[in-house]
């Protein structure tokens, strides 16, 4: 139930850290057992954007619109 706020406002470090868990809390979802690196690394980035932008948002819904946008090749 990590919100948007909570993960924008966190150190640099830490908001890699939570986004790493996300991606491979994803993939495990999607029964996916490899991470592609740099889609991940941007993936984070684009997160924290939309945080930054959304802070009332659930990270987990972050994550899916981001997915979203992935799937749909935007």
């Amino acid at each position: 139930t990590l919100t948007c706020a909570q993960l924008a406002g966190t150190f640099q470090e830490d908001a890699d850290f939570l986004g790493a868990w996300y991606s491979g809390w994803w993939n495990g979802h999607l029964k996916r057992h490899t991470v592609n690196i740099p889609r991940a690394r941007q993936g984070v980035h684009e997160i924290i954007v939309f945080c930054k932008d959304h802070p009332d948002e659930k990270v987990v819904d972050a994550v899916d619109e981001y997915v979203k946008k992935v799937r749909a090749g935007q």
